[in-house]
């Protein structure tokens, strides 16, 4: 299902991209949603020392799924707008979060860079990655004005034309596969740490769902569906493998609460808060969902797509 446009030269340089950008996403969204839990639990206290790091955490996800966007766009116009778009955005956020951390600095902390409440050397980090996206806005600014003359309409690749619905979805599933999967890299994080909870063998499952998704998530990224005979079958035993992985962990979760019925509660309270305070597991039902239900319609698709050539074949 790769797109054949790719030399394998460009595709091993967008694997090692898009991977690096997913992992360093994935961090930073779960950071980020940490940080950002105390202005809902305390009806908007300490938004304005709290918002910038959100802002900032949030900006990997960002380009991470503008990125995806754009390599799955064809038209040139809409390419160029894109990366317009993105300026603006990253010139906007930058600014605003400069703005408001020399505002908490200068109000809270006497001017002084180096307080070390969110990180060791916060604010200071946080104004410095935002003079980085300040400088990034810019420069992406700067390519689309130049490049303003080539915005013609062409397609480079009908097969990379998206839906603008799928793409809204697309922002989303990031958004749940980052921030899962950044649970899951803090979860071996505290294993290396020496951290061993008592239900670790009911929570294996678990974790090992959060690195499917996010190994959807990096696949959708980098491969492309193609309607090739051979390309369709690798596709279908692919997304059958995903559907028996996922239905051998659920088992394994089913067994897990049959064995400790709480181990949710007492192993997983912060990977589903939520769930964990409505003693309902709905973190774990989204990320099923989020499993499930691309991989079923991809399955549709592909079973289309295959009775398809079959047609084209016979006549």
């Amino acid at each position: 299902m790769v797109d054949k446009s790719l030399t394998k030269k460009t595709l091993r340089v967008k694997i090692i991209l898009f991977t690096a950008l997913f992992i360093l996403a994935s961090v930073s969204t779960f950071y980020g949603t940490r940080l950002s839990l105390p202005i809902v639990t305390y009806y908007g206290r300490g938004a304005l020392t709290t918002l910038p790091a959100t802002f900032t955490f949030a900006i990997p996800l960002f380009t991470l799924i503008i990125l995806t966007i754009y390599s799955r766009t064809g038209s040139v116009a809409k390419r160029w707008k894109i990366i317009f778009i993105y300026s603006l955005v990253m010139l906007a956020v930058a600014l605003i979060n400069i703005v408001d951390i020399l505002l908490v600095v200068g109000l809270l902390y006497n001017w002084n860079f180096i307080v070390g409440v969110m990180t060791p050397i916060y604010p200071l980090d946080l104004l410095i990655f935002n003079f980085i996206f300040l400088a990034i806005g810019a420069a992406s600014l700067f390519f689309a004005i130049v490049k303003k003359t080539e915005r013609q309409d062409l397609t480079t690749d009908e097969t990379k034309q998206t839906p603008k619905k799928r793409l809204v979805l697309t922002g989303f599933f990031f958004a749940f596969a980052c921030y899962y999967f950044g649970e899951a890299l803090f979860g071996i994080n505290n294993l290396f740490e020496g951290y061993i909870d008592s239900n670790i063998g009911l929570t294996i499952p678990v974790y090992l769902l959060f690195l499917l998704l996010a190994a959807m998530g990096l696949v959708y990224i980098i491969y492309f569906h193609s309607c090739k005979e051979k390309q369709l079958k690798r596709g279908l035993i692919g997304v059958i493998s995903i559907l028996a992985i996922t239905a051998f962990l659920l088992l394994w979760i089913l067994i897990g609460f049959a064995i400790n019925p709480y181990y949710f509660s007492e192993s997983l309270q912060e990977e589903f808060a939520m769930g964990y305070a409505l003693k309902v597991p709905f973190g774990l039902f989204i990320l099923l969902g989020w499993i499930l239900i691309p991989s079923l319609i991809a399955l549709i698709r592909l079973i289309k797509q295959a009775k398809q050539l079959k047609k084209e074949a016979k006549n």
